[in-house]
Protein backbone atom coordinates (compact mmCIF):
# COMPACT_ATOMS: atom_id res chain seq x y z
CA UNK A 1 0.00 0.00 0.00
CA UNK A 2 1.07 3.66 -1.01
CA UNK A 3 -0.20 7.24 -0.59
CA UNK A 4 0.17 10.01 -3.32
CA UNK A 5 -1.33 13.34 -5.00
CA UNK A 6 -1.77 14.07 -8.21
CA UNK A 7 1.53 15.95 -8.58
CA UNK A 8 3.22 12.98 -8.16
CA UNK A 9 1.06 10.00 -8.87
CA UNK A 10 2.58 9.02 -12.10
CA UNK A 11 5.86 8.93 -10.52
CA UNK A 12 3.86 6.15 -7.87
CA UNK A 13 2.61 4.51 -10.47
CA UNK A 14 5.96 3.83 -12.62
CA UNK A 15 7.20 3.10 -9.05
CA UNK A 16 4.24 0.29 -8.17
CA UNK A 17 5.54 -1.09 -11.69
CA UNK A 18 8.99 -1.49 -10.99
CA UNK A 19 8.06 -2.99 -7.08
CA UNK A 20 5.74 -5.77 -9.02
CA UNK A 21 8.26 -6.40 -11.89
CA UNK A 22 10.54 -7.33 -9.45
CA UNK A 23 8.36 -8.97 -6.73
CA UNK A 24 9.65 -12.83 -7.72
CA UNK A 25 10.16 -13.68 -3.94
CA UNK A 26 8.06 -16.15 -1.70
CA UNK A 27 7.66 -13.33 0.67
CA UNK A 28 7.49 -10.19 -1.85
CA UNK A 29 3.50 -8.80 -2.27
CA UNK A 30 2.69 -9.32 -5.66
CA UNK A 31 0.87 -5.83 -6.36
CA UNK A 32 0.22 -2.49 -5.12
CA UNK A 33 -2.73 -0.52 -3.75
CA UNK A 34 -2.52 3.03 -4.06
CA UNK A 35 -4.12 5.56 -2.31
CA UNK A 36 -4.55 9.39 -4.16
CA UNK A 37 -5.37 12.27 -2.33
CA UNK A 38 -7.65 14.28 -4.99
CA UNK A 39 -8.30 18.20 -3.64
CA UNK A 40 -11.62 19.78 -3.91
CA UNK A 41 -10.32 21.68 -6.63
CA UNK A 42 -9.53 19.14 -8.49
CA UNK A 43 -10.83 17.79 -11.70
CA UNK A 44 -11.80 13.77 -10.20
CA UNK A 45 -13.11 12.47 -14.14
CA UNK A 46 -9.97 14.25 -15.49
CA UNK A 47 -7.60 12.69 -13.03
CA UNK A 48 -9.20 9.35 -13.28
CA UNK A 49 -8.69 9.45 -17.07
CA UNK A 50 -5.16 10.51 -16.79
CA UNK A 51 -4.08 7.35 -14.50
CA UNK A 52 -5.91 4.85 -16.25
CA UNK A 53 -3.81 6.00 -19.68
CA UNK A 54 -0.82 5.94 -17.40
CA UNK A 55 -1.35 2.40 -16.57
CA UNK A 56 -2.11 1.31 -19.77
CA UNK A 57 0.83 3.05 -20.47
CA UNK A 58 2.47 0.85 -18.16
CA UNK A 59 0.94 -2.48 -19.48
CA UNK A 60 2.06 -2.01 -22.58
CA UNK A 61 5.77 -0.74 -21.32
CA UNK A 62 5.60 -3.99 -19.53
CA UNK A 63 5.10 -6.24 -22.67
CA UNK A 64 1.42 -7.50 -21.51
CA UNK A 65 -2.18 -6.92 -23.29
CA UNK A 66 -4.04 -4.17 -21.55
CA UNK A 67 -6.60 -7.23 -21.71
CA UNK A 68 -4.93 -9.04 -19.26
CA UNK A 69 -3.10 -6.19 -16.72
CA UNK A 70 -1.26 -5.78 -13.88
CA UNK A 71 -2.32 -6.25 -10.18
CA UNK A 72 -2.49 -2.23 -9.61
CA UNK A 73 -5.63 -0.77 -8.36
CA UNK A 74 -6.01 3.15 -7.51
CA UNK A 75 -8.29 4.28 -4.72
CA UNK A 76 -9.17 7.89 -5.23
CA UNK A 77 -9.74 10.30 -2.29
CA UNK A 78 -11.80 13.02 -3.45
CA UNK A 79 -12.13 15.64 -0.90
CA UNK A 80 -14.67 17.56 -1.98
CA UNK A 81 -15.46 19.83 1.29
CA UNK A 82 -11.95 20.21 1.65
CA UNK A 83 -12.34 18.72 5.00
CA UNK A 84 -9.11 15.94 4.82
CA UNK A 85 -6.82 18.47 4.05
CA UNK A 86 -7.64 21.11 6.34
CA UNK A 87 -7.36 18.13 8.78
CA UNK A 88 -4.17 16.92 7.50
CA UNK A 89 -2.80 20.33 8.10
CA UNK A 90 -3.65 20.69 11.70
CA UNK A 91 -2.16 17.15 12.32
CA UNK A 92 0.78 18.54 10.71
CA UNK A 93 0.78 21.70 13.16
CA UNK A 94 0.37 20.05 16.12
CA UNK A 95 3.02 17.31 15.07
CA UNK A 96 6.00 19.48 14.16
CA UNK A 97 4.71 22.84 13.08
CA UNK A 98 5.09 24.78 16.31
CA UNK A 99 8.02 26.83 17.23
CA UNK A 100 9.74 25.97 20.54
CA UNK A 101 7.75 29.05 22.14
CA UNK A 102 3.97 27.46 21.20
CA UNK A 103 4.76 24.20 22.14
CA UNK A 104 5.19 25.21 25.42
CA UNK A 105 3.09 27.52 25.94
CA UNK A 106 0.00 24.74 24.79
CA UNK A 107 2.03 21.70 25.87
CA UNK A 108 -0.90 20.52 28.09
CA UNK A 109 -3.43 21.43 25.32
CA UNK A 110 -1.77 19.81 22.13
CA UNK A 111 -1.31 15.53 23.46
CA UNK A 112 -5.07 15.82 23.90
CA UNK A 113 -5.46 17.21 20.65
CA UNK A 114 -3.59 15.13 18.49
CA UNK A 115 -5.91 12.46 19.94
CA UNK A 116 -8.68 13.85 18.70
CA UNK A 117 -7.45 15.00 15.38
CA UNK A 118 -6.12 11.47 14.99
CA UNK A 119 -9.37 9.80 15.52
CA UNK A 120 -11.18 12.87 12.97
CA UNK A 121 -8.48 11.71 10.37
CA UNK A 122 -9.30 8.11 10.19
CA UNK A 123 -12.99 8.92 10.12
CA UNK A 124 -12.57 11.09 7.47
CA UNK A 125 -10.40 8.56 5.39
CA UNK A 126 -12.46 5.69 6.00
CA UNK A 127 -15.63 7.95 4.44
CA UNK A 128 -13.52 9.04 1.76
CA UNK A 129 -12.29 5.10 1.20
CA UNK A 130 -15.94 3.89 1.03
CA UNK A 131 -16.62 6.23 -2.02
CA UNK A 132 -14.38 3.18 -3.77
CA UNK A 133 -13.52 5.12 -6.77
CA UNK A 134 -11.31 3.09 -8.49
CA UNK A 135 -9.31 2.54 -11.44
CA UNK A 136 -7.12 -0.59 -12.56
CA UNK A 137 -4.01 -1.71 -14.23
CA UNK A 138 -6.37 -4.12 -16.48
CA UNK A 139 -8.61 -3.54 -19.45
CA UNK A 140 -10.76 -6.37 -17.87
CA UNK A 141 -14.06 -5.67 -15.42
CA UNK A 142 -13.61 -5.52 -11.88
CA UNK A 143 -16.15 -5.77 -9.55
CA UNK A 144 -16.34 -3.24 -6.81
CA UNK A 145 -17.59 -4.01 -3.40
CA UNK A 146 -16.02 -4.37 -0.29
CA UNK A 147 -12.20 -3.67 -0.86
CA UNK A 148 -10.24 -7.14 -0.05
CA UNK A 149 -12.83 -8.53 -2.37
CA UNK A 150 -12.44 -6.18 -5.07
CA UNK A 151 -8.58 -7.28 -4.53
CA UNK A 152 -9.17 -10.55 -4.87
CA UNK A 153 -11.00 -10.12 -7.90
CA UNK A 154 -8.78 -8.30 -9.30
CA UNK A 155 -6.14 -10.99 -8.68
CA UNK A 156 -8.11 -13.80 -10.28
CA UNK A 157 -8.33 -11.71 -13.49
CA UNK A 158 -4.79 -11.05 -14.07
CA UNK A 159 -3.66 -14.12 -12.81
CA UNK A 160 -6.46 -16.16 -14.51
CA UNK A 161 -4.00 -19.46 -14.63
CA UNK A 162 -1.90 -19.23 -11.43
CA UNK A 163 -0.32 -22.09 -10.20
CA UNK A 164 -1.27 -23.34 -6.68
CA UNK A 165 2.24 -23.45 -4.46
CA UNK A 166 0.85 -24.92 -0.88
CA UNK A 167 4.42 -24.68 0.28
CA UNK A 168 4.35 -24.32 3.96
CA UNK A 169 6.82 -22.56 6.27
CA UNK A 170 8.45 -20.28 3.63
CA UNK A 171 6.69 -17.35 6.59
CA UNK A 172 8.67 -18.60 9.53
CA UNK A 173 12.02 -18.04 10.63
CA UNK A 174 12.41 -22.11 11.04
CA UNK A 175 10.21 -23.63 8.33
CA UNK A 176 13.71 -24.95 6.20
CA UNK A 177 11.22 -24.24 3.61
CA UNK A 178 13.76 -22.55 1.14
CA UNK A 179 15.67 -25.58 1.79
CA UNK A 180 13.83 -28.07 0.91
CA UNK A 181 12.25 -26.93 -2.24
CA UNK A 182 15.96 -26.44 -3.58
CA UNK A 183 16.52 -29.35 -2.31
CA UNK A 184 13.77 -30.82 -4.16
CA UNK A 185 14.38 -28.89 -7.83
CA UNK A 186 17.85 -30.17 -7.56
CA UNK A 187 16.80 -33.95 -7.02
CA UNK A 188 13.93 -33.35 -9.96
CA UNK A 189 16.58 -31.98 -12.59
CA UNK A 190 18.38 -35.42 -11.58
CA UNK A 191 15.39 -37.05 -11.97
CA UNK A 192 16.08 -39.02 -8.52
CA UNK A 193 12.46 -38.30 -6.95
CA UNK A 194 10.11 -41.48 -6.86
CA UNK A 195 8.73 -43.62 -4.21
CA UNK A 196 11.58 -44.98 -2.81
CA UNK A 197 13.44 -41.68 -2.87
CA UNK A 198 9.87 -40.14 -0.85
CA UNK A 199 10.53 -42.38 1.34
CA UNK A 200 13.55 -41.89 2.58
CA UNK A 201 12.77 -38.07 3.74
CA UNK A 202 12.26 -37.15 6.87
CA UNK A 203 8.58 -36.27 7.40
CA UNK A 204 8.93 -32.53 7.63
CA UNK A 205 10.28 -33.05 3.66
CA UNK A 206 7.91 -35.86 2.60
CA UNK A 207 4.80 -33.85 3.48
CA UNK A 208 5.88 -30.87 1.76
CA UNK A 209 7.16 -32.81 -1.21
CA UNK A 210 3.48 -35.07 -1.58
CA UNK A 211 1.28 -31.96 -0.53
CA UNK A 212 3.05 -29.65 -3.79
CA UNK A 213 4.18 -32.64 -6.74
CA UNK A 214 1.23 -34.90 -5.47
CA UNK A 215 -1.58 -33.70 -4.14
CA UNK A 216 -1.72 -30.62 -5.56
CA UNK A 217 -0.52 -30.85 -9.13
CA UNK A 218 -0.87 -34.93 -9.80
CA UNK A 219 2.88 -34.97 -11.26
CA UNK A 220 3.57 -38.41 -9.21
CA UNK A 221 1.48 -41.11 -10.66
CA UNK A 222 -0.14 -44.32 -8.81
CA UNK A 223 3.16 -45.87 -8.36
CA UNK A 224 5.28 -42.93 -7.45
CA UNK A 225 6.96 -41.92 -10.45
CA UNK A 226 6.73 -38.80 -12.20
CA UNK A 227 4.50 -38.26 -14.54
CA UNK A 228 5.20 -37.03 -18.43
CA UNK A 229 2.66 -35.08 -17.50
CA UNK A 230 0.64 -33.41 -14.42
CA UNK A 231 -2.90 -33.66 -13.57
CA UNK A 232 -3.09 -29.78 -13.00
CA UNK A 233 -4.17 -28.46 -16.40
CA UNK A 234 -2.46 -25.35 -15.89
CA UNK A 235 0.99 -27.54 -14.72
CA UNK A 236 0.61 -29.62 -17.90
CA UNK A 237 -0.37 -26.81 -20.16
CA UNK A 238 3.09 -25.02 -19.08
CA UNK A 239 5.09 -28.51 -19.68
CA UNK A 240 3.23 -28.68 -23.11
CA UNK A 241 3.66 -25.35 -24.07
CA UNK A 242 7.97 -26.22 -23.29
CA UNK A 243 7.37 -29.36 -24.89
CA UNK A 244 5.81 -28.04 -28.04
CA UNK A 245 9.09 -24.95 -28.16
CA UNK A 246 11.10 -28.01 -28.43
CA UNK A 247 9.78 -29.59 -31.03
CA UNK A 248 9.02 -26.73 -33.35
CA UNK A 249 10.13 -27.39 -36.78
CA UNK A 250 12.00 -24.43 -36.98
CA UNK A 251 15.34 -25.97 -37.07
CA UNK A 252 16.23 -24.42 -33.43
CA UNK A 253 15.31 -27.45 -30.51
CA UNK A 254 16.86 -24.89 -27.75
CA UNK A 255 15.20 -23.19 -25.05
CA UNK A 256 16.23 -20.21 -22.95
CA UNK A 257 15.05 -21.27 -19.40
CA UNK A 258 15.58 -17.79 -17.55
CA UNK A 259 13.22 -16.63 -20.42
CA UNK A 260 10.42 -19.18 -19.42
CA UNK A 261 10.90 -18.39 -15.73
CA UNK A 262 10.74 -15.04 -16.45
CA UNK A 263 7.04 -15.60 -18.12
CA UNK A 264 6.10 -18.04 -15.34
CA UNK A 265 6.46 -14.91 -12.68
CA UNK A 266 4.05 -12.94 -14.78
CA UNK A 267 0.61 -12.57 -15.83
CA UNK A 268 -1.43 -15.25 -16.08
CA UNK A 269 0.52 -17.44 -13.89
CA UNK A 270 2.31 -15.28 -11.27
CA UNK A 271 4.63 -17.72 -10.27
CA UNK A 272 7.18 -16.75 -7.00
CA UNK A 273 10.55 -17.62 -7.75
CA UNK A 274 10.62 -21.24 -5.87
CA UNK A 275 7.05 -22.12 -7.63
CA UNK A 276 8.74 -21.20 -10.76
CA UNK A 277 11.86 -23.52 -10.39
CA UNK A 278 10.04 -26.81 -9.15
CA UNK A 279 7.77 -26.25 -12.14
CA UNK A 280 11.13 -25.84 -14.76
CA UNK A 281 12.29 -29.21 -12.41
CA UNK A 282 9.17 -31.39 -12.87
Amino acid sequence: VSFTNIPLLAAQIENAFRNWRDARGVDQPKGELIYCYVGRESNLAAVREGARDRLRRCVQKAGLPWEVGVPIAIVFLHDKDGALGAKVAEHWVLERGMEAREAQRFENFVPDRKGVVHDELANLFENLRRQRDMVFATGQEVPISLLTRTLAALFERVYAKSIPFPFDGFTTERGNAATDCAMFTRELFLGRVDREWITARQSRERNRVVEVLDSCWGALDGAGAVRLLPAHPTVRAVIEGIDARLDADDGDASLCLGAVARELCLPPYGCNIAATGLVLAL
